[in-house]
């Protein structure tokens, strides 16, 4: 049962890094599924609170930047192509990540879910200035591994993109 107190600071902490990620791709998992944890919750109630909100909020502003024209999402579209691509993928590996996180003692989750916080923030430092072109196969290992952290942690996919 969700104690009412936790809940407060988390639907404070939840909408502010909602809006972040919303406009800047990345954030929300990556911020709130740490602070859950702090709050007592486990990594079993934490994960698919974030992955479904998560969802919820990317499938919304996915919606709104087409309405807006920001991105093409027509059938016939190369961003269409990619999202198709990259949903199949994220979610074959969100659910192979759920199925582990779920069969993982709660320690072993929390103590990688500090670890993916950690490289990531050294990926992104490290790579700050790296380009690379375009390739299915790319696509396809970051959908993938992006995707296990998802479902492992609720968290890890704007990182590794």
């Amino acid at each position: 049962m969700i104690d009412f107190i936790r809940f407060i600071p988390l639907l404070a902490l939840s909408f502010c890094s909602g809006v972040i990620d919303l406009s800047l791709g990345m954030g929300y998992g990556f911020t709130v599924t740490p602070v859950m944890l702090m709050l007592g919750f486990t990594p079993q109630e934490a994960v698919p609170a974030v992955l479904i909100s998560s969802f919820v909020g990317g499938i919304s502003s996915s919606i709104w930047n087409h309405r807006l024209h920001n991105v093409d999402f027509s059938f016939s579209s190369k961003a269409f192509k990619i999202a198709s691509f990259t949903a199949v993928l994220g979610v074959l590996g969100a659910i192979v990540g759920v199925f582990i996180s779920f069969n993982l003692p709660a320690r072993i989750v929390s103590l990688y879910i500090g670890f993916i916080v950690i490289a990531s923030g050294i990926l992104v430092i490290i790579s700050k200035n790296l380009v690379s072109e375009f390739s299915w196969n790319k696509m396809a290992i970051i959908s993938l591994i992006g995707s296990l952290n998802k479902g492992l942690t609720g968290s890890g996919f704007g990182p590794v993109i």
